[in-house]
């Protein structure tokens, strides 16, 4: 599996979200904090995997296959290669960008 590097655009955005969590945090407790935090992110699960299935299910009716595929290029012309495979049954995705040029995987763009 290709891990990409984080590329965080900018600090500050992420100084001001530790901020506002840790306000949360003071407000109400480390615990109910946690507790949503969970659920928010159980609900974004469902509904990603919804959405996969649906994609999924369209793609394979119309194309007779389980993959999305695209390309595209930075303005100093390296090639962004990606090839998406949609398990409809499990609601999840492969995303492979090993025909990628090499300098975009090393996450030199930002």
């Amino acid at each position: 599996m290709l891990l990409l590097p984080l590329v965080i655009l900018d600090d500050s955005v992420c100084i001001q979200g530790i901020s506002l969590v840790s306000e949360l945090i003071d407000a109400y407790g480390l615990d109910v904090v946690q507790a949503y935090m969970h659920h928010i992110q159980a609900n974004a699960e469902v509904a990603v995997r919804d959405m996969l299935r649906e994609i999924g299910t369209k793609v394979l009716q119309r194309s007779g296959v389980n993959e999305l595929k695209a390309e595209d290029y930075l303005d100093d012309g390296s090639r962004i290669q990606l090839k998406i495979s949609i398990d409809v049954q499990q609601g999840t995705a492969v995303c492979d960008f090993r025909f990628s040029m090499f300098t975009v995987l090393l996450g030199r763009c930002k």
